[in-house]
């Protein structure tokens, strides 16, 4: 058995203590290698059709947003991405009452 334990002591009292075991079968399972955490230099960028034109979407307007992005800078700058979001969502329904396409 694994025991990780700590106590922190502060003016001669214990603030907080801490004691994990872990149980032996369960180091016999391989880990997964872990990724080492990196920080993007932005958050993910771009653009969404729907504040603009909701379900009046189509390929020229697409076309148009993301050449705005290029021709203003913006994707120079980390915009990334256009959001198609064209009214797909129909009326919950369904074996479990979840949301359904729409018509279209």
């Amino acid at each position: 058995m694994t025991v990780i334990s700590r106590r922190t002591i502060l003016g001669g009292s214990a603030a907080a203590a801490l004691s994990l075991s872990a149980a032996p079968h369960l180091s016999a399972y391989p880990r997964a290698p872990q990724a080492k955490a990196v920080l993007a230099p932005t958050p993910p960028m771009g653009w969404n059709s729907w504040n603009a034109w909701r379900h009046w979407v189509d390929d020229a307007r697409i076309r148009s947003a993301a050449e705005a992005l290029v021709k203003t800078g913006l994707a120079a700058r980390g915009y990334s991405y256009v959001n198609i979001d064209s009214c797909w969502q129909g009326e919950r329904g369904g074996k479990h009452g979840a949301i359904q396409p729409n018509r279209k």
